[in-house]
């Protein structure tokens, strides 16, 4: 970094020190005496971005991997940060508006807090007579205390109605800002939200139309994006189109079956350009634990005669995923014969092939363990599709719950869930599983309900409950973590914790639900799930749908793609 060339430092320096539109508040006043790098114009720092204390840690090599365009980047990060978001990727934009992602501001906070200032943090930003951002230096916290109080990016999306769970979400393609979630809405069936601002707020959109609306929502858009679609249980299975961006639902297009047992459907949408089948719109349920599976040619405005896959083992619980050339990848685990089931499709869904064995399992359909005795852990499946230019692309991965051993049906405690990846590299002939987590205290922590996505660069990430904060021995209490794989699934790094407290599942039989989610695009990152903590409205312990933001590792893959830390597999 310090071979940069000197006219472009000299260049930057210059341009930030005749900044004079920002002119900083006397309130943060920058004492150059504090920095490390006589060389460095801490004051012109503070002209570009709210001050932060440990800008005085910037050296003049530090300050040169600023842009020259830097007061253009209207975001509200201060610069130590601006230099570590910019180290750890060159490719950041140097001009205009976006030269960082739009989670930068949530990084920032879930990593620092707030602004240090003097010793303490700050989270609170006011508009100065200029119109430009200013810390308040009010209220200010220990990092400890700050630590405790703020709960991360944790938002709670159901507000102010209750009992929301069990959750779908989906980020436009092209404008991450615009995002759609689902969510099993209580007495009132499901329920439709959509976020303008990247999920840091969320509106309840229009009701689904369709008699007894139920529940199981999965959500996607369009390749082009001008499309959301939704799907809900009905009287058959219900799907739903949206062209302003979720807010409001059209009339439900019923897919031909009208019975009312149907269950766990899914949804999903060829979005590859180059695709034969780009825009086709799949679903898949099951009727009686058969599996189903329907496709729409008209962007979701007829679905076809089902197909009704007899024969093969019976299962709950399906996903579908699609890879560049068209290909459809239709999962579920089996219900009999303890086995996570693949059928391909290479003609858009017209037909599939014999099913393969993707895995064999220790648990069948569902088992009980001490977070989820009432309910039971759902062996739900979660594929995706690396559709990147990484050298994994088309990488097939499939994440879900298993037990370490034979289940025990009657005994929670005698059961113990972990969450397993498996991938092809293939199309689907042959499998590898791998487990995203530590295997060492299997008996003693439980792993359960993932989610799993791949993003634009080919690093895979998934997401699930965990108990290793529960009080010691009971496996009681749950926490959102997190992990992704740099090498195409066959190493994970270490799990990072998502939630700020550790939460006791509810007493109302529903517990966890079935499923959380997830979804990526771009530099976005969103995944939801089931939550329950004591709210500040007065509600007490509630169940309630969460998302968490800014917590996925993303850029470019390392260039030599190593193995994480010891005890992973």
């Amino acid at each position: 970094m310090a071979n940069r060339p000197q006219s472009r430092l000299s260049a930057l320096l210059f341009f930030l020190t005749v900044l004079s539109c920002n002119a900083l508040p006397a309130v943060n006043a920058v004492t150059a005496s504090r920095g490390a790098d006589p060389a460095v114009d801490y004051a012109a720092l503070a002209r570009i971005a709210p001050w932060d204390d440990r800008n005085y840690q910037l050296t003049q090599a530090d300050v040169a991997l600023l842009s020259p365009d830097e007061s253009s980047a209207d975001d509200l990060v201060p610069a130590f940060f601006r230099v570590e978001l910019r180290r750890a990727n060159p490719e950041l934009p140097t001009s205009g508006e976006a030269q960082y992602p739009r989670s930068a501001f949530q990084r920032f906070k879930q990593k620092y807090y707030g602004y240090l200032i003097n010793g303490r943090v700050y989270s609170e930003l006011r508009l100065d007579d200029n119109g430009d951002f200013e810390v308040v230096l009010e209220r200010g916290k220990t990092e400890k205390q700050y630590l405790k109080a703020l709960l991360a990016t944790e938002i709670r999306i159901n507000s102010p109605e209750h009992g929301d769970a069990e959750s779908a979400i989906a980020i436009n393609p092209l404008n991450t800002q615009r995002v759609i979630a689902g969510t099993n809405g209580g007495a009132g069936g499901q329920s439709m939200w959509y976020s303008a601002n990247g999920g840091s707020s969320w509106t309840r959109a229009s009701n689904l139309t369709g008699a007894n609306i139920c529940c199981d929502p999965t959500v996607a858009w369009s390749g082009t994006a001008a499309i959301a679609y939704t799907a809900t249980l009905g009287n058959g299975v219900y799907v739903y189109r949206s062209i302003d961006n979720g807010q409001s639902w059209g009339t439900n297009v019923v897919v031909p079956t009208t019975n009312g047992s149907v269950d766990k459907e899914y949804l999903h949408v060829d979005t590859q350009p180059l695709s034969p089948h780009f825009e086709k719109v799949y679903i898949c349920w099951h009727l009686s634990n058969v599996q189903k599976f329907s496709r729409s040619t008209d962007l979701g405005l007829t679905f076809s005669t089902p197909l009704t896959f007899t024969g093969n083992p019976t299962g709950i619980g399906c996903d579908l995923t699609s890879d560049s050339s068209g290909s459809v990848y239709y999962f579920y685990p089996a219900t009999d014969t303890r086995q996570i089931i693949l059928k391909k499709s290479t003609d858009g869904g017209a037909s599939f092939a014999t099913p393969v064995v993707v895995a064999t399992t220790q648990g069948s359909f569902d088992f009980p363990i001490p977070a989820m005795p009432v309910r039971r852990v759902f062996m739900y499946t979660s594929a995706d599709v690396d559709l990147s230019q990484s050298s994994f692309r088309n990488t097939i991965y499939v994440a879900y719950t298993d037990s370490t051993a034979l289940d025990v049906n009657t005994d929670p405690t005698a059961n113990h869930a972990r969450v397993q990846v498996a991938y092809s590299r293939d199309g689907g002939a042959q499998w590898t599983v791998r487990t995203p987590h530590a295997i060492a205290d299997a008996n003693t922590v439980d792993r359960f309900h993932p989610w799993l996505k791949v993003d634009n660069n080919g690093r895979v990430h998934v997401v699930f409950y965990d108990t290793r904060n529960s009080a010691a021995g009971t496996r009681t209490g749950v926490d959102f973590y997190y992990s992704y794989s740099e090498t195409g699934g066959d190493t994970w790094s270490a799990p990072t914790r998502l939630t700020t407290l550790n939460m006791l599942p509810a007493t109302d039989g529903f517990e966890w639900g079935d499923y959380n989610g997830m979804d990526m695009q771009l530099t976005k990152a969103l995944g939801i799930y089931t939550d329950r903590r004591d709210e500040a409205d007065g509600q007490g312990l509630t169940v309630d749908a969460y998302a968490t933001d800014a917590f996925a590792v993303i850029g470019a893959l390392p260039a030599a793609n190593g193995v994480f830390a010891n005890g992973f597999e």
